[in-house]
């Protein structure tokens, strides 16, 4: 019997053994989530059945106020229930904590009047947002359409069934092939608002 030395009482050593183990090949640790402000001049980026969302999805550039000499950042903003926000959060900080190709997450203070087209803003104190790091590319929707080199791109992609995984545990039902983005013959997941119902 192995001791446990954080406590009085004795555990068989293959389960002690077992959880030496884990903790000496997964070592979560999540890096921090940097705060940015916006810039002024961001555009509303309108998708199908806008008017059916109860969110808004925002492109435009922001700063790190710590890093003054960085240059600006150009990301996606979406403007949300607190509780979108924070499954996006969550799942982007744990993909990327797994290995999985997730873009950098950000919150990003919005100050008032900075996008003075939106309806979910209030419009005289500041707000907090999502963010995540405009990688660019396409959406592997549309790429499919180009054939079927796409389709055995996506069958022998190597984190396939890792973020099939992902999704399952994070109960995140929104996964589809517009939120798998193609960029420079690599693929990145985007979009967990939905995660956690």
């Amino acid at each position: 019997m192995a001791t446990d030395p954080t406590s009085s009482a004795t555990q068989p050593a293959d389960v002690a053994s077992i959880g030496a183990a884990n903790d000496s090949v997964f070592q979560f640790q999540p890096k921090p989530v940097r705060v940015l402000f916006l810039n002024e001049g961001a555009e509303q980026v309108f998708r199908q059945n806008q008017q059916l969302k109860n969110d808004e999805l925002w492109i435009g550039t922001a700063y790190d106020p710590h890093d003054p000499n960085a240059d600006d950042i150009s990301v996606y903003i979406r403007i949300a229930d607190p509780m979108p926000v924070v499954a996006e959060l969550l799942c982007s900080v744990i993909g990327r904590a797994l290995g999985l190709p997730v873009p950098e997450p950000f919150m990003v203070s919005i100050h008032p009047g900075c996008l003075p087209g939106s309806k979910l803003l209030p419009s005289t104190t500041t707000s907090m947002a999502f963010a995540s790091l405009n990688v660019g590319g396409t959406s592997f929707s549309q790429l499919l359409r180009s054939g079927e080199s796409s389709k055995a791109m996506l069958r022998a992609w190597e984190h396939l069934i890792p973020v099939a995984t992902f999704d399952e545990w994070m109960a995140n039902s929104d996964r589809n092939l517009s939120n798998i983005l193609f960029v420079s013959n690599a693929l990145w997941i985007i979009d967990h608002a939905e995660a956690f119902h």
